[in-house]
């Protein structure tokens, strides 16, 4: 068989095989479009839901909505200034009393629909029954974001929340990854601004605007990349498993306090003690700034999973691995900072304790993701609404006897 009777049966073949490989072709898209129906109707949703901001390092992405699963299971609406909230004008109604709620994932509470928020819920609760403030209707706004320490959210009230003319600042403290949050040292994702004190004063390091992954983010070939995964349950889904092995190979023995225990022992190294001190310091700044406004300010501290499981055996087991008494070094710390600078404060982490330990009720935690573990349920939004609306009711009255 010479050269051109070779290229000739090639040619053939190639010719013959084309119907075959046309119809897996068109069999993987239909597999692949079937496959994203399905987890549209029924699967899981992890999407990009982040962007770039010069002062706080990102913030959620105006206008965008959709689902989350990736603990409970709800659907979001992101406002126009980039905060899981209803839209709000910056300008006040004469006849609204504001309240800005500072605060990081419990704020945000993605796990459930924003009426089954905290936020959501002390609106109606501060609505109903004795106005708060006579002849005025309460709005609680929220500025919770994922992934936010006490430098973020200082810089929130700063660059965000202030213009909305706050009546009164909450504070939500995560003692559970806020203090590690603030510092450059123990945090595990540095992308973004920190505070360092220098023995007189916080000083802000915004050296994360010239870090290439900021910089890269803000890059149009980068956002087409996350519109790309958003449009794409089955792209959102590759790319989670892809990511919770990662984070399973990096995962740290769990020998001794880690970086997520801090809030539960005394400080026993310098980056942890530098970490309170410019915890407590950010405290005090958020404060002052909220006084300036003016306006009143509540600190409240959240509740633990670990804290407030109800199953004894799993918080002893926790207790003894880190070699602690108790769960209670941050709260018995940020009493005394309140103590000591007049700061109200009230401490939810008591109140989860009792409550379930009285009924055995789960309040952190989801079916699709572990009960006890992560983030308040619904049972948890109430139960923390209707403590942070006695205490604001308490503060109202404390501030008309003034």
């Amino acid at each position: 068989m010479d050269a051109q009777e070779s290229a000739v049966g090639r040619g053939r073949r190639f010719r013959g095989a084309l119907p075959k490989l046309a119809l897996l072709t068109v069999g993987a898209f239909v597999g692949l479009g079937v496959a994203e129906v399905l987890l549209r109707f029924v699967g899981p949703s992890f999407p990009r839901m982040a962007i770039p901001d010069q002062h706080t390092g990102a913030r959620l992405k105006p206008g965008m909505t959709g689902v989350w699963t990736k603990e409970g299971r709800a659907s979001f609406r992101i406002n126009s200034a980039g905060f899981r909230d209803l839209e709000r004008a910056e300008q006040k109604p004469d006849d609204v009393f504001r309240i800005a709620v500072l605060g990081d994932s419990f704020i945000e509470a993605l796990q459930v629909d924003r009426g089954d928020s905290v936020c959501a819920l002390l609106d109606d609760l501060l609505n109903s029954g004795a106005p708060l403030v006579d002849g005025k209707r309460v709005e609680v706004l929220s500025f919770g974001v994922s992934g936010y320490g006490t430098a973020q959210q200082l810089l929130t009230l700063r660059h965000h929340a202030r213009r909305y003319q706050p009546d009164l600042v909450v504070l939500a403290f995560f003692a559970g990854n806020d203090i590690s949050d603030n510092s450059p040292e123990l945090a595990n994702y540095r992308v973004k601004p920190f505070f360092r004190w220098d023995g007189e004063q916080l000083v802000l390091d915004n050296s994360f605007q010239q870090d290439p992954d900021f910089i890269k983010s803000q890059q149009t070939t980068t956002h087409w990349k996350v519109a790309l995964i958003n449009s794409s349950r089955l792209v959102q889904l590759l790319l989670e498993m892809r990511d919770s092995r990662k984070r399973a190979a990096v995962a740290p023995a769990a020998e001794g306090p880690t970086v997520d225990d801090i809030a539960y022992v005394e400080p026993a190294s310098p980056q942890w003690t530098a970490a309170w001190r410019v915890t407590e310091e950010l405290i005090e700044q958020v404060n002052r700034e909220t006084r300036q406004l003016p306006a009143d300010f509540l600190l409240v501290t959240l509740s633990t999973d670990i804290q407030a499981h109800p199953l004894e055996t799993v918080r002893d087991e926790r207790l003894q691995r880190i070699g602690a008494a108790d769960f209670g070094y941050f709260e018995r710390r940020l009493q005394a900072l309140a103590d000591d600078q007049q700061i109200p404060l009230l401490q939810l982490g008591p109140v989860f304790v009792a409550e379930a330990a009285r009924t055995g009720e789960f309040l952190h935690g989801f079916e699709n993701n572990a009960r006890g573990v992560g983030h308040w349920n619904h049972a948890g939004h109430q139960l923390a609404a209707r403590e942070m609306a006695a205490a604001i009711r308490a503060l109202a009255k404390q501030s008309d006897s003034k």
